[in-house]
């Protein structure tokens, strides 16, 4: 899986930060569920009907997207590392729950 991606410099207001990063790695998550047992399906039917370098192309596959997933989940560290800490009345309601 190629994916292009693209830098982009915009401020946002602090609160939502959290709500964007947290789409952000919804995102992500998302994709390796869609890609992830597409190639894992792939792997097992090609052992099953195809030849070895089928085989490893499909096994490199898996490979790639899951490197794809990982890059895009180091990307999101920037991100994420500028959430600000949950206030602790916010903290002691999710306690609550």
């Amino acid at each position: 899986m190629k994916t292009s991606t693209k830098k982009v410099f915009y401020t946002f207001l602090e609160q939502d930060i959290r709500p964007i990063a947290g789409k952000a790695i919804g995102l992500i998550l998302q994709r390796l569920q869609q890609n992830y047992p597409k190639s894992a399906t792939d792997i097992e039917e090609t052992f099953s009907s195809k030849n070895k370098e089928d085989i490893i192309d499909s096994i490199q596959n898996l490979v790639e997207n899951l490197q794809a997933t990982i890059e895009e989940l180091e990307q999101s560290l920037v991100l994420i590392s500028e959430i600000p800490d949950l206030d602790k009345s916010v903290k002691e309601d999710e306690e609550e729950d």
